[in-house]
């Protein structure tokens, strides 16, 4: 953009809010992120140089500025903080939606209430429509009890700009850091979602070997020796559903047919036949290619009678694993608030004793668990 146009633009939106600069900033930051969302601009034409002399009073001035409550005030002052989180936004997010790897599409996103724990209803029954009798009333549907409990936190990281990234136009590398952040956040993300998946202390949470809470029925967390259970899972709730299939590597399509043999014979709480749609097989990355051969191949396709979505991810604990199943409805996703970014202006301390003058934060707040046991069967060699 040429020089001068943000501050053009800023002067425009100030009659639409009475002169206010504060809902000037807003809507100019809006504009340019209407520009960036419809691809007519890149976050690389918001030069922060620019933002920082059309926005920033008195700017040529400060860069002999030796008084950190001059500068200080001069940024909190203005817009710079507010528009130029425009660019820094967009870095981060298009790079987190660009690196979760897919794995986004094996849960189910619900909002929660709570912030460090959610409670959720688990193990409901599928009940069939009941005969009628004339005058009599129809059976009520179970919802089920909220026992499943689900960690959440608030994960997040800061990303700040100095004086000489301003002064000496670092843009470039200040949105390579973004994008840095974006990546590095959807990564955590996934293999949040993939150790919850295999029942494995999460990371994330920095869960103690033998302790994940990826699955809490009832007050208590069991570990993936009893989650995963190829003989019975009464030690849970009584049900002989098995869920753990070995000697079962991935090799042909033998093997996905036994490992869906399993759902035919699910039963609900109340031991009716269960319904379960597998529609994910989730690989490790080693084997993703030779998971995609078997699913497409001719012989399959003569006796499949479904389409499989394959997802591979390193994340995986072995490559010796792998997961069939319906897994979004079992794999519950709960955000108290989604992606985002925030800007601050530095105090005067940041800006004396580090040069910091804006302070940008990336940061999100959810958490992930399994609802049930049965939609979901696991594989080993």
């Amino acid at each position: 953009m040429k020089n001068g146009a943000i501050k053009d633009l800023f002067n425009s939106k100030l009659p639409e809010v009475g002169n206010d600069p504060v809902k000037a900033g807003k809507l100019t930051a809006e504009h340019l992120e209407k520009l960036l969302n419809d691809k007519k601009i890149t976050p690389e034409d918001l030069k922060f140089d620019q933002l920082a002399h059309d926005l920033i009073p008195g700017y040529d001035d400060l860069r002999n500025e030796t008084d950190p409550v001059v500068i200080q005030n001069a940024v909190t002052s203005s817009q710079f903080p507010t528009i130029s989180k425009v660019a820094i936004n967009s870095a981060i997010l298009d790079s987190y939606a660009l690196h979760t790897e897919g794995l986004d599409q094996l849960v189910s996103e619900v909002s929660a209430t709570r912030t460090n724990e959610e409670y959720i209803a688990g193990f409901t029954d599928s009940e069939e429509p009941e005969l009628r009798l004339e005058s009599m009333s129809y059976e009520e549907t179970n919802f089920g009890e909220r026992d499943i409990t689900v960690k959440m936190a608030d994960f997040g990281r800061t990303l700040s700009i100095t004086r000489e990234a301003i002064f000496n136009d670092r843009t470039g590398q200040l949105l390579s850091n973004a994008r840095s952040f974006g990546e590095r956040g959807a990564q955590h993300r996934a293999k949040m979602i993939i150790q919850t998946l295999e029942v494995l202390p999460r990371t994330a949470f920095k869960e103690a070997t033998g302790a994940s809470k990826a699955f809490t029925y009832k007050g208590t967390a069991y570990q993936y020796t009893d989650f995963y259970n190829a003989t019975n899972h009464t030690t849970i709730d009584g049900r002989t559903n098995v869920n753990l299939k070995t000697t079962n590597g991935l090799a042909d399509y033998t093997d996905i047919q036994n490992a869906m043999d399993l759902f035919d014979v699910m039963k609900t709480p109340a031991g009716a036949d269960m319904s379960v749609d597998p529609k994910f097989v989730v690989v490790h990355t080693k084997n993703l290619v030779k998971a995609w051969q078997i699913l497409n191949s001719d012989t399959f396709m003569r006796v499949g009678i479904r389409k499989f979505q394959v997802i591979g991810s390193r994340y995986i604990g072995t490559d010796t694993s792998w997961y069939i199943g319906d897994i979004p409805k079992q794999l519950k996703w709960l955000w108290v608030y989604r992606p985002a970014t925030a800007a601050l202006a530095a105090s005067s301390d940041k800006v004396f004793f580090n040069n910091i003058i804006v302070t940008y934060k990336f940061s999100y707040h959810g958490g992930c668990g399994h609802s049930d046991y049965s939609y979901i069967v696991k594989n080993t060699a």
